[in-house]
């Protein structure tokens, strides 16, 4: 595989050859490589210097070029080269500038030619053929034909009259010397055919010119199509910017749309939060409720038991009570005395022992003083009947008015 030049390989070739050297199929014009933006490339150009290659070489050394679809590339002394009109790219290897590509441009090229070496190689040429013309003694010591054409070399050797060195020589052959008539008229036929030589020349200069013209008129079509293009690569850019502004915009308005969402996230969070710790304080009252309803139900059951308990302690004082009342009924229906001493005595002793409280034996007493003084009554009443009754039974109505008389006093006492 061909070796592709670097830049800093390409300028040391470059200066190592011959400056002055006209290259038929150099370049110039240095800028960034289509096929590869951060790659050179230089445009073809022909009849250019190797000087003037070397300087194009230079500048883009460290130079800055814009690719073709946008962006800046540096180049430098390891980028490769390559052989391209700017905006066009060959397949694969076919713009590599290589070395060998290189040598073959040197090779081809030549050494500027200005006037006297042209005039000097038309004389080189013709010299051998002149040569043969003979030369009769001058008259009047007039200077032979010889004398005169070293005469004109010598003055363009020496750089006088240079740019008339063809109308001298046509004139020194047209002069009158002393020839033969056919020396003459073949020296006459050489000049011609030196003019025809030198019309050669111009027409390969004006066609060389043409075509130069024709390069310049190709450069300006692709430098109007570059510019084209880059109106229409102005206007994408401003498309895409304008894009790009509108895509900014819209990631501005969704980036204020999440902090809004974002800031209403965080509220609801507060939230609930909030209602997580009011949640909490409900909960905490709620189990101290719960501890106070266990309490409470706790203390009612207390108190049941307390009102069960009293209950009872009332059902027994409410038995004993009886049983001590029907004590007493029994003692004075049966005429006992002493009964209601008894229980006296005996409500005293149960209170001694604990077993009934004081206002229990306060009420007891109370009961059995009630049933002493009716026990007093119902005697007395019984002494009235007895009174009543000791007088004895009349007749049959005598009896029946006293035992009204008997029943309407006995109605009449209270509590009878």
């Amino acid at each position: 595989m061909a070796e592709q030049l670097t830049l800093g390989e390409l300028i040391a070739a470059l200066s190592a050859a011959d400056q002055d050297l006209i290259v038929p199929a150099g370049f110039d014009s240095p800028h960034s490589y289509r096929g590869v933006y951060a790659e050179l490339a230089f445009e073809p150009a022909g009849d250019v210097t190797v000087a003037a290659m070397l300087a194009s070489a230079r500048d883009a050394d460290g130079a800055e070029y814009e690719g073709w679809k946008g962006g800046w590339f540096t180049m430098t002394a390891d980028t490769r080269c390559h052989l391209a009109y700017e905006g066009c790219c060959g397949y694969e290897d076919e713009d590599a500038l290589t070395r060998e590509r290189l040598e073959a441009m040197l090779a081809a090229g030549r050494r500027p030619e200005t006037t006297a070496d042209r005039v000097e190689s038309l004389i080189a040429s013709t010299m051998d053929e002149v040569e043969s013309i003979g030369q009769a003694a001058p008259e009047d010591d007039e200077p032979g034909f010889y004398d005169r054409l070293d005469e004109i070399l010598d003055d363009a050797s020496a750089g006088h009259k240079r740019n008339d060195i063809v109308d001298r020589i046509d004139a020194l052959y047209r002069a009158p010397h002393v020839v033969t008539i056919e020396e003459r008229d073949e020296a006459l036929a050489q000049v011609e055919r030196l003019r025809g030589q030198l019309a050669m020349h111009l027409a390969a200069w004006r066609h060389a010119a043409r075509r130069a013209r024709a390069s310049r008129a190709l450069r300006t079509a692709i430098t109007a199509d570059r510019d084209r293009l880059l109106e229409v690569g102005a206007a994408t850019v401003a498309t895409w910017r304008e894009r790009a502004a509108d895509a900014a915009a819209e990631r501005d308005r969704a980036r204020r749309v999440a902090v809004a969402a974002e800031q209403t996230l965080n509220e609801q969070i507060d939230r609930a939060i909030e209602a997580e710790e009011t949640r909490d304080r409900y909960r905490l009252a709620w189990q101290s409720a719960r501890r106070g309803r266990a309490e409470a139900r706790a203390e009612v059951k207390a108190l049941e038991e307390t009102v069960a308990a009293a209950d009872a302690e009332r059902d027994r004082l409410e038995r004993d009570v009886t049983f001590l009342t029907e004590i007493v009924v029994g003692t004075v229906l049966l005429g006992a005395d002493d009964a209601i001493g008894m229980v006296r005595a005996l409500a005293e002793h149960v209170a001694a022992s604990g077993e009934l409280s004081a206002d229990q034996v306060e009420r007891v007493t109370a009961g059995l003083d009630k049933q002493q003084a009716d026990r007093d009554r119902i005697a007395e009443q019984a002494q009235r009947v007895r009174a009543l009754c000791a007088g004895g039974p009349g007749p049959h109505n005598e009896r029946q008015i006293w035992i009204s008389d008997v029943l309407a006093a006995l109605d009449a006492e209270p509590g009878a």
